[in-house]
């Protein structure tokens, strides 16, 4: 059943984080298994990503997107540069997901217009930055879509066929938007169900179906990428950061912190500034 006028589709994106970085040798991961989908765009050297049986070289002009769920291992090359856009999301219904399930898709396209889409990737960046504004959000999700269609766009041309297998339950994208828009303060089960308009323990198994975790899973999860985000991008003292993912008591913020990356935010930060990369795993 292909995508089209008689079958409607209602689709919601929901956007994580993403920037544009220059990679050194401490970029990368083995048979990662991501719950957010990914884009990357080299825009200068080159990088190595291994999936679907394959490795594959990226460098400029290529987009890869990467669906949720999928193992893949991603590194530098011998020549150990890169420099890339990127950006992690998700999308709802999981189209995406789904066609890659059902068919041969490829992970890597190049790109007929590279500066097209280094442009749309800039703005998108540009419009992730602009919180507070309706307008912004709306654009977002627009260039959001924009990328994934020039990935489609180039991907049907060797014969892939999107085709759309939505399932008969509401699509909680809103959802998520929501916990994201309101990471700096509490939110509760029973008010995501008061929004979806759900019961909560629905709720729960439909939330868990389209993001692989239940909501309050969730919120932790997103509330850990943006303390780590603040603390290695930014001067922000700790105080401010926990304000600003949801935390009043500073014992738990950091508690949270260590139980979820085996580091103090102290340490984590003090690491991340000398090495200029993520410190090592622990055995948490």
């Amino acid at each position: 059943m292909k995508l089209g006028t008689k079958d409607p589709i209602h689709l919601s994106a929901v956007y994580y984080v993403g920037g544009c970085t220059s990679c050194g040798s401490w970029w990368g991961s083995e048979k990662a298994c991501c719950k957010f989908s990914k884009l990357y765009f080299p825009l200068e050297g080159e990088m190595e990503i291994e999936a679907q049986g394959k490795i594959l070289i990226g460098k400029p002009g290529d987009l890869f997107l990467i669906p949720e769920g999928m193992p893949h291992s991603f590194r530098l090359t011998s020549m150990q540069k890169l420099k890339k856009y990127w950006f992690h999301f998700n999308l709802f219904p999981n189209i995406l997901k789904t066609a890659f399930e059902q068919q041969t898709v490829p992970i890597c396209v190049q790109v007929d217009q590279p500066k097209k889409v280094k442009r749309a990737f800039e703005y998108l960046l540009k419009l992730a930055e602009d919180t507070g504004s309706l307008r912004a959000k709306i654009m977002l999700q627009s260039q959001i879509f924009k990328l994934i269609g020039i990935y489609m766009e180039q991907a049907e041309k060797s014969g892939v066929d999107f085709t759309n297998h939505q399932e008969n339950v509401p699509s909680l994208g809103f959802v998520a938007q929501y916990i994201i828009d309101n990471i700096e303060r509490p939110v509760s089960l029973e008010e995501l169900a008061t929004l979806a308009n759900l019961h909560p323990n629905y709720l729960i198994r439909i939330f868990k179906q389209q993001f692989g975790t239940t909501p309050v899973k969730y919120l932790n999860n997103m509330r850990l990428e943006r303390m780590i985000s603040l603390i290695c991008n930014t001067d922000l003292p700790f105080q401010e950061i926990m304000q600003k993912t949801g935390f009043s008591e500073p014992a738990y913020f950091s508690g949270f912190f260590k139980r979820e990356t085996g580091y103090s935010p102290r340490e984590y930060r003090r690491y991340h500034r000398q090495y200029q990369a993520p410190p090592p795993n622990k055995e948490l």
